[in-house]
């Protein structure tokens, strides 16, 4: 077992089944049933297939590796038995002495049956506790007929299969394993973050409970609706129906009024009689839609401000709204509150974590020396001098080659002295450049005055690269043309510019015109030692990259899968919200519907209702996620999914 559980195909083969998983999870269609089409293969035989063959491996790696011990125990026994070893040999070597090797081999004999002769240990290893954890769900949410019933949270596990993949790349598990192993330094930052939150939230508690309630009142005083309930109508336009009041803006019409318990009493309503006749207030929405979660009303409110501050995403919004709200002597500290907030969040903590995660990559790599990392970089600079001298050597090979002309006749000869010499090369240059210019001078509407002057242009510029093109072709013959790739580059956007203006300039081919662009890189290549290096410097680093880049789209996947297995058609609102100012949304209770329902969405597959940033299909949930990470109006989505969600405390 344990040979089959190390054969290099028992790990292609559990790799090909995460990505097929990966896949299958990647498809599946959330606003069908499912029981219905593809729905219904992956919960009927796709998932519980692979749900066997991942309880399989699991259970052939702990019949192979044994299941877990103590780790100090374990070293303990180790050390005892090594120690009894070298006793044993050290006594063989003696004439007088005679070998007792009982303790080793009762040693031996306890170490066998703990199973944990062998050096690996199934649950000692991190990723096998990540496998463990997905077959352990998996099987629960199997048992509970495939949904889970009310457990049905736990299905999400299974979109953490493809972290697998990592344990089987070892440039990937390093990248993980420098994460993981600043996890524990992190601690200390993160108790810190959580100390600096608390101060700043309970700060903003004390100054500022209530201020979101501060609106523009059309009355001054409560009316009772229908004999029900109390309400106290605002401002319906102008500048007082879109600014929070009681600070910097006073209001220029009605009243400015907040909730019945404000802490200033000036901002209290007061009622007509002077009782509110025991009857409830009727429920009003907030003048800002996203203070119904972020608000100085309790701490969890107060965090998420503080949060989002930190983020950098709409904290001056934020802001704005507790100056409006505030007096003139406090709008100053709540000024002085957000940017302390910010420098010490933002500026401080965040610099500090990435910093903790470089230390835990220097330890992990040996913490190299500054002269270790000079000469890496002395190296890096000297492989990429030799990639450089490779292509002049290879360029002085091509060189030598031509110098044989392909047919000794005169036009070819007379050919290939014009097409190699400098010259030539500067005035090909050159105009690539006027070309380039040119370009730039295309606008919309275009300017009649350099319409025709753009036309002419075009036709010389693609006469003198099609002449440029078919000399090269006779001083280096077709299959040498054919034979090198910036030959076959010019000629491929020769060719192209020449379909683009036979179709008269309004075929889909004229935006490859831009490939001329790039002519500028090659001939810069060709013709500069400098700049040849630069480019092989680029192209080193980003081979470099390729492992970073493939974690990257691995975890964005997994948070895109995570992300739809929670939210996909939850965000589904009444069609009062759903242009790009999402303020007042209201979600339409209905957990059945997989798209939009009522009398204002006619049609059977009706999406009016959803905004832009959902999670219903792999596409929008993938740039979703990806929005999220860039933190651009990551907190809109945030409000739609707490919204959407119950309870309200899993979105964040």
């Amino acid at each position: 077992l344990i040979w089959l559980v190390e054969w290099k195909w028992f790990d292609r083969f559990i790799i090909s089944l995460v990505v097929v998983n990966t896949v299958l999870l990647a498809f599946y269609q959330y606003r069908q049933d499912e029981d219905t089409g593809f729905n219904w293969f992956f919960n009927k035989v796709g998932d519980p297939i692979l749900l066997g063959a991942f309880i399989a491996e699991s259970a052939v790696k702990i019949l192979a590796w044994g299941c877990c011990v103590k780790g100090t125990h374990l070293r303990s026994l180790m050390d005892s038995a090594k120690a009894a070893a070298a006793e044993s040999q050290a006594e063989l070597r003696c004439d007088d002495a005679v070998a007792d090797d009982e303790d080793v081999m009762q040693l031996a004999i306890e170490l066998s049956r703990m199973n944990i002769v062998h050096r690996k240990l199934y649950l000692h290893d991190v990723w096998n506790w990540l496998d463990f954890i997905v077959v352990v769900t998996g099987m629960f949410s199997a048992m509970r007929g495939g949904n889970g019933g009310s457990f049905s949270f736990i299905r999400v596990f299974r979109v953490l299969r493809p972290l697998k993949t990592n344990k089987k790349i070892p440039e990937m598990r390093f990248l993980v394993n420098t994460v993981l192993h600043s996890i524990p330094k992190l601690m200390n930052v993160g108790i810190m973050a959580l100390f600096l939150f608390s101060i700043f939230g309970i700060v903003g508690i004390q100054l500022w409970n209530g201020i979101f309630y501060r609106q523009c009142r059309s009355l001054e005083q409560p009316a009772l609706l229908d004999g029900r309930c109390w309400v106290w109508p605002t401002v319906e336009t102008g500048l007082s129906s879109e600014r929070l009041c009681g600070g910097r803006f006073a209001c220029t019409e009605g009243w400015c009024g907040g909730h019945v318990d404000d802490p200033l009493e000036k901002y209290r309503p007061t009622y007509p009689n002077g009782d509110d006749l025991g009857k409830p207030w009727c429920e009003q929405p907030k003048l800002i839609a996203a203070t119904d979660f972020i608000h100085f009303d309790h701490i969890g409110g107060a965090m998420l401000i503080v949060f989002q501050s930190m983020t950098l995403e709409g904290w001056t919004d934020i802001m704005y709204w507790v100056q409006d709200s505030n007096s003139f002597l406090q709008w100053f500290p709540a000024t002085l509150y957000f940017f302390v907030l910010v420098s010490l969040t933002n500026f401080f903590l965040i610099n500090v974590f990435l910093a903790i995660v470089d230390a835990s990559h220097d330890k992990i790599t040996g913490e190299a020396s500054e002269e270790e990392v000079e000469e890496t970089h002395e190296q890096d600079f000297e492989e990429a001098e030799i990639a450089t001298n490779e292509f002049d050597e290879d360029k002085q090979g091509e060189a030598e080659e031509i110098d044989q002309p392909w047919l000794d006749i005169l036009p070819v000869r007379w050919a290939r002295n014009l097409a190699f010499s400098d010259p030539f090369t500067y005035t090909i240059l050159f105009f690539i450049f006027l070309n380039v210019v040119t370009m730039c001078l295309d606008c919309f509407p275009p300017l009649s005055e350099l319409r025709y002057f753009l036309y002419v242009s075009e036709i010389m510029f693609l006469v003198i690269f099609a002449t440029e093109m078919v000399l090269m072709i006779v001083a280096c013959g077709p299959l040498g043309y054919v034979r090198n790739p910036v030959c076959v580059f010019d000629g491929i956007v020769v060719i192209v510019s020449i379909v683009e203006l036979s179709a008269a300039g309004n075929s889909a081919l004229r935006a490859l015109r831009t490939f001329r662009l790039f002519r500028v890189l090659f001939k810069l290549g060709n013709h500069s030692r400098p700049f040849r290096v630069l480019l092989v410097s680029m192209i080193k680093t980003g081979r470099s990259l390729g492992y970073f880049t493939i974690l990257f789209v691995l975890v964005l996947l997994m948070f895109t899968l995570l992300s739809m297995s929670f939210f996909a058609t939850k965000f589904h609102f009444t069609d009062e919200g759903i242009s790009d100012d999402p303020s007042h949304r209201t979600v339409i209770e209905d957990d059945s519907a997989k798209w939009c329902t009522g009398p204002y969405y006619p049609g059977e597959e009706n999406e009016d209702c959803v905004p832009r940033a959902n999670f219903d299909t792999l596409l929008w949930a993938f740039v979703t996620t990806f929005q999220i990470m860039t933190g651009e109006n990551w907190n809109t989505i945030m409000y739609d999914a707490l919204r959407a969600l119950h309870p309200h405390w899993v979105a964040p």
